[in-house]
């Protein structure tokens, strides 16, 4: 679970009307490296009810962790950072299935990408991972998020195969990329509103606009 959803020392989206799009609550949701420290404690308290308390690696996976990765870096040490990047196009699509316009989930992409890409910049232990070079070759990709979090044991290359592909027990998740069939919901004219919404941080990141 989440572990904005597991403390009221962090807001969560739903709670503030900006469900999936929480960068337009920078208000609530924005902190950096000089924002108050006063909930640290009740968060860390909170979370001690629900974590293992061996030594090991804790993981946190909130999305509005995008926009907050400096005040964590400067009041959870050590902390080390994984942010994960997909297409515009199929990002904004699955968000508008959910009932939410396309204007705001594109500007949404394109404002939470923007502050992550800014903040990387000052993180001393990050990785940027693409969703696709992940989908492409997910042993790479793991290799290299294994390296930043200083993990001993590479990750086990067993729960990425495919039911396809082995003879073994299906496993808990395969790999595969989403992105066509998502894409492919959308017409060209919405396609080219995600385009110019996000330009400039989608050309950043590399994402061309589909054909």
């Amino acid at each position: 679970m989440e572990g904005q959803h597991l403390t009221p020392g962090l807001p969560t989206p739903r709670h503030h009307g900006a469900r999936r799009t929480w960068s337009r609550r920078l208000d609530i949701f924005r902190l950096d490296e000089n924002s108050p420290a006063d909930r640290v404690e009740k968060i860390v308290f909170d979370w001690l009810h629900h974590y293992d308390l061996k030594p090991g690696v804790l993981l946190e996976k909130s999305p509005p962790n995008t926009i907050r990765s400096l005040w964590l870096q400067r009041n959870f040490v050590p902390a080390r950072f994984v942010a994960i990047v997909r297409s515009p196009f199929a990002v904004v699509e699955g968000i508008r299935r959910r009932g939410i316009g396309l204007k705001v989930g594109a500007e949404h992409w394109r404002c939470a990408n923007q502050i992550m890409l800014d903040d990387l910049e000052r993180l001393e232990h990050r990785i940027l991972v693409r969703y696709e070079d992940l989908c492409r070759d997910p042993l790479a990709a793991l290799e290299g998020v294994r390296r930043v979090l200083d993990l001993q044991q590479p990750f086990a290359g067993e729960m990425l195969r495919t039911r396809e592909s082995s003879e073994a027990p299906p496993p808990l998740y395969d790999v595969k990329d989403h992105n066509p069939s998502s894409i492919a919901r959308l017409t060209p004219r919405e396609i080219g509103q995600i385009a110019r919404i996000t330009e400039r941080v989608r050309e950043r990141l590399g994402y061309e606009v589909p054909c």
